[in-house]
């Protein structure tokens, strides 16, 4: 994953779109250029105990946290995440079986976080509107785009 972040970043080049790693925040430490981090529940879990930041972080650094109820937004704010990926609201191909949200509970969700939250789950850029409507930052995808 290293090798291939770098590979990303100098590809992109210096103006280039900001790379969140996925995982733990250690990493950033291998991979200086990177923007960020995204955690998924699992860590979130994990690192709210500690409560603030997770240490690895830069100042300036983003911090991403992946969401699927109210108990995890809830983390993602104990953790002072820069936003929440909020999944899955569509059923998706990526995650068969997964319980998906639907407008009405992942709009309920929304209106309570105090950060910005993005749709997973489903998503194509033709959602965008609608997610914005529903009080989200905007989509996020894995094949969807």
């Amino acid at each position: 994953m290293i090798d291939g972040a770098c590979r990303l970043l100098a590809l992109a080049g210096p103006d280039g779109p900001p790379l969140l790693l996925h995982g733990d925040p250690a990493l950033l430490a291998r991979v200086p250029g990177a923007a960020g981090v995204h955690l998924p529940a699992a860590a979130s879990r994990l690192l709210a105990a500690t409560s603030g930041r997770p240490a690895g972080l830069r100042p300036g650094q983003l911090l991403s946290v992946a969401a699927h109820d109210a108990h995890e937004l809830s983390l993602a704010m104990a953790l002072q995440a820069d936003c929440a990926l909020l999944s899955p609201l569509k059923p998706t191909a990526s995650h068969p079986g997964a319980e998906a949200l639907g407008w009405s509970r992942w709009r309920r969700l929304v209106a309570d976080a105090p950060l910005p939250v993005y749709a997973l789950g489903g998503m194509h850029p033709a959602d965008l509107d609608t997610v914005r409507a529903a009080g989200g930052r905007g989509v996020a995808g894995i094949s969807g785009f």
